[in-house]
């Protein structure tokens, strides 16, 4: 893996070198907030006879974020290459054992084949150093520490004036560090395809597209004792959005859109499930003040997993309800220093109720930050 990490690395560093222009940016972001129930708990588990409660279950602190961000890039005549490398911290003010940190390498090349066709290629890397058991987690229990590495590749093409059409091809491989006798991984292949049609409403620019993506991933659970064995899965994933972009002004646009996002399992036929519905995205951009916005609302209904409440089972399959919302706001200061806000939340509501399961159950995580921010 790290022969690869290095070959990607100095293969797109190359690339990049032999451009002719460069530009540098550097942005440090320091933030204080409060998060609540950051490992995904539920209210309540009933353990080894006691039941258990929010003040046993869930964790919530104040925290620090610490976040830098660097970004190259050069262009040539036919060609850009750009860097970002962007390593950041949560620390827990409550609970320090629980803080973490993350960096993530993200390079990706574009070559102009002719005036319809580019070369596209992209490679990332991820590290997330972090302990804790996720509450978020279905089917396979995981941690929340993982390093992955990804690289794709395709072409844009555009077939007539300001239509765009991308094909990818990619791999994953994703390896979350080991949990009490269990080690996970998984290999993921991709294959998705993006079509954006600007037209012309008045004297503003709209957008309207589709994004379709095909994935096979292939789970592999290694176990330290006998006492559990060996898993693997083998699940594909089909992914379908539909949006539409309106500039509603100069400074201020909306995204409305559907989403349909499906898993199959190939091995059991006992995982899947289909999930479904709207998101809306805003963003206003003025002269110092920057805000976005997003909001989705998801229906997943799952195939062959029986809800269950403490009493046993309900008679129903397993359904959730996300409803998910994020806003952060940066307000200019003077030519490098911004105000900062960030606002974020997720629950999830489900019909799986029996206080003796961890899993599949209902959650609620929350944050709110405010800071500074750096741009040089």
């Amino acid at each position: 893996m790290n022969r690869f990490i290095l070959l990607v690395v100095l293969l797109f560093t190359s690339l990049g070198l032999a451009q002719k222009t460069e530009n540098h940016k550097f942005r440090v972001l320091t933030l204080s907030g409060y998060e609540y129930n950051y490992l995904k708990s539920p209210d309540e588990v009933l353990f080894e006879g006691t039941v258990l409660g929010r003040d046993s279950l869930i964790n919530s602190s104040v925290y620090q974020d610490i976040d830098l961000r660097y970004n190259f890039k050069t262009e040539g005549r036919y060609s850009t290459f750009s860097l970002v490398a962007a390593p950041e911290a949560r620390f827990f003010y409550e609970q320090p054992e629980d803080s973490y940190w993350r960096f993530s390498l993200n390079l990706s090349y574009e070559l102009e084949l002719s005036k319809s066709w580019d070369y596209l290629a992209f490679a990332r890397f991820k590290r997330n150093d972090r302990e804790g058991l996720d509450g978020a987690q279905d089917i396979l229990i995981n941690p929340l520490g993982f390093t992955q590495y990804e690289a794709q590749t395709g072409v844009q093409y555009r077939p007539f004036r300001y239509n765009k059409m991308i094909l990818l091809a990619g791999f994953r491989h994703k390896n979350f560090d080991a949990f009490g006798v269990r080690d996970l991984e998984y290999n993921q292949y991709e294959l998705s395809f993006t079509s954006e049609q600007r037209f012309k409403v008045g004297r503003r620019f709209q957008k309207i597209g589709i994004e379709l993506a095909a994935r096979k991933r292939l789970y592999q659970t290694l176990n330290t004792t006998n006492e559990i064995p060996d898993g693997e899965r083998d699940w594909d994933y089909l992914d379908a959005t539909a949006f539409l972009e309106l500039r509603l002004s100069k400074a201020f646009r909306i995204t409305p859109a559907f989403n349909y996002y499906q898993r199959i399992d190939q091995l059991i036929d006992r995982s899947g499930f289909t999930q479904f519905g709207p998101r809306l995205g805003l963003r206003y951009s003025g002269d110092k003040l920057v805000l976005n916005a997003s909001t989705a609302f998801n229906t997943r209904n799952y195939k062959t997993f029986d809800a269950r409440d403490s009493s046993g089972l309900t008679g129903e399959k397993i359904k959730y309800e996300y409803v998910n919302l994020s806003f952060n706001a940066t307000w200019q200061l003077n030519e490098s220093l911004y105000i900062r806000a960030e606002v974020y939340s997720r629950v999830r509501s489900t019909n799986y109720t029996d206080i003796t399961a961890r899993s599949f159950r209902n959650y609620r995580n929350q944050y709110a930050g405010l800071g500074l921010q750096w741009r040089l």
